[in-house]
């Protein structure tokens, strides 16, 4: 199955970098079929859902409607390498769901992208990497596309609410707190530094849109995103005032995580 089209804005917006994974050099899976990353023993993610969590984000309503679909993309630091994972879950991770390809539900077309395998990412005050994330409707289902490369689909029966289209978006990073008491941990968000740092030094959001009912992209309106940091001496988030016609909006986030003067 592929999606009937791409959207135009987003050929147009896809980033000319080519998505190259470490495990390329190995060899290449055959057609029809797709590479699996397995987990090693003591290092599963399914009960994500159950974490303590701290997070810095920005939300989006559409409308007013509130529901208990969610899919989503991170990136998960659980083997000291920065992953990419999805999720899915249509009750608000109750009893639905799970992350990569767990459980039926996400369906990858994609035989040159493994989902939780480790990316190239920016050095800090050097080299920059970005990876272009996009979700968007097609043929009644919700199809994953990063950089220049269609990765996969979650179906239109696995939701309710989002079978139609969404009502909320949510931008930003989100740690993982084994800490007990209130007491923060020392995890770091994104680049570990504080948004005030700026380009190339604090991780960013940039051109972030979302697509309309037509099919073409709008950027998101600054003064209707709700700024969501559970705590700003940890972990904080920095909304960029540029307002050049489609360049997105963009956003720096992120933190250091404890530290006993400034995040006790």
């Amino acid at each position: 199955m592929k999606p009937s089209s791409i959207p135009s804005d987003l050929k147009a917006n896809s980033s000319p970098v080519e998505l190259f994974q470490g495990w390329h050099k190995s060899g290449q899976c055959p057609e029809a079929t797709i590479p699996i990353v397995r987990s090693p023993k003591n290092q599963h993610l399914r009960a994500f859902r159950h974490f303590k969590r701290r997070r810095t984000q920005l939300n989006q309503s559409l409308d007013s409607n509130n529901d208990g679909d969610i899919l989503s993309n991170h990136e998960v630091d659980s083997d000291q390498k920065s992953n990419f994972f999805i999720y899915w879950t249509s009750d608000g991770y109750q009893k639905t769901g799970c992350e990569n390809l767990d459980c039926p539900g996400f369906v990858q077309t994609n035989k040159n992208f493994a989902i939780r395998s480790p990316l190239d990412v920016s050095i800090y005050n050097s080299k920059q990497v970005d990876i272009g994330v996009t979700i968007y409707k097609s043929n009644q289902s919700w199809w994953l596309k990063v950089n220049d490369q269609v990765i996969g689909y979650w179906p239109q029966s696995i939701y309710k609410y989002l079978a139609n289209s969404a009502t909320r978006l949510d931008y930003g990073g989100e740690i993982y707190n084994a800490k007990v008491g209130g007491v923060l941990t020392k995890t770091q968000m994104g680049s570990g530094h504080f948004p005030s740092e700026g380009y190339g030094k604090a991780s960013n959001f940039r051109h972030v849109q979302y697509m309309y009912s037509t099919g073409g992209f709008k950027d998101v309106e600054v003064g209707k995103l709700t700024v969501d940091a559970m705590k700003p001496s940890c972990y904080n988030i920095d909304v960029q005032s540029d307002k050049s016609p489609g360049s997105g909006t963009n956003f720096y986030f992120g933190g250091p995580g404890y530290s006993k003067d400034k995040c006790p």
